[in-house]
């Protein structure tokens, strides 16, 4: 995971482009990822609810997907914001001076491109933080179910809140930023500090309780190999005795 700094510096000099790539990669892995873990876990405990609380169990982890009218909406914005940057340095000519124009100039003085980008930059990371959220609302409702369908037998998962993406390193650089004119970098910033929360806490927390949950209603105490910790220097949880898979970040195990 890249630190704020890093964050910031790729999109200083890249006009946002390059982060925004990135973030929208990783977001689509692993939301993907974990449509799949879900329904995994849905299917795991329909052995041990009712006919009826299964089948709501299973239609709440249906609805965790991603929103294809905001992954378009999300392409269609990312590209428009690259062409519109290419198109305002070709006007320039390419030259050092209308890279520095664009680089340390509010957006207001780069022309109908630059001014296109700069709105196309923009909503293209709040596109990202609503993707982010959407997606953990989605999370809430099967959680919901879960602790509907499995009440009375284990503790209820907690509620898995929204993330706003206020953080305190990733805003000192967006500060550091809209002080060189580049206004757009509050958005990324925000979108990135959403993202690390959403990985790091809110997300690793429902990973936790749905693991030890599935656990409990197997009726299989989790055996626990301290000599074995999850290969993800950003995870490390310890693994439970022949895990394929690690419990909390998902990361498939290496048993070579």
């Amino acid at each position: 995971m890249k630190r704020p700094l890093q964050v910031g510096l790729f999109g200083f000099f890249s006009a946002g482009i390059i982060p925004l790539l990135q973030l929208r990669t990783r977001l689509h892995e692993y939301t993907t990822l974990e449509r799949q873990q879900v329904e995994l876990a849905s299917e795991l405990a329909a052995c041990h609810v009712p006919a009826i609380a299964a089948q709501e169990l299973d239609r709440a982890a249906k609805m965790v997907h991603p929103s294809l009218l905001l992954a378009r909406l999300l392409d269609l914005t990312t590209l428009g914001a690259i062409v519109a940057v290419l198109v305002a340095l070709q006007q320039g000519g390419w030259s050092r001076e209308a890279i520095k124009q664009f680089l340390f100039y509010p957006p207001t003085s780069l022309g109908t491109a630059g001014q296109v980008w700069f709105g196309l930059i923009t909503i293209s990371y709040i596109l990202v933080h609503v993707r982010i959220n959407r997606h953990l609302a989605q999370l809430q409702q099967f959680a919901l179910a879960f602790n509907a369908a499995t009440e009375g037998r284990t503790a209820p998962i907690a509620p898995v809140e929204s993330v706003s993406g206020v953080r305190v390193g990733h805003m000192l650089v967006a500060i550091v930023l809209m002080l060189l004119w580049a206004i757009w970098a509050l958005p990324m910033m925000l979108a990135w500090g959403a993202y690390q929360t959403f990985v790091f806490k809110t997300d690793a927390r429902f990973r936790t309780d749905l693991s030890d949950r599935l656990v409990t209603l197997s009726g299989v105490s989790p055996v626990v190999d301290k000599a074995g910790l999850c290969d993800n220097p950003s995870c490390a949880q310890p693994l439970p005795w022949g895990a394929a898979f690690c419990p909390r970040c998902g990361r498939r195990i290496n048993t070579d």
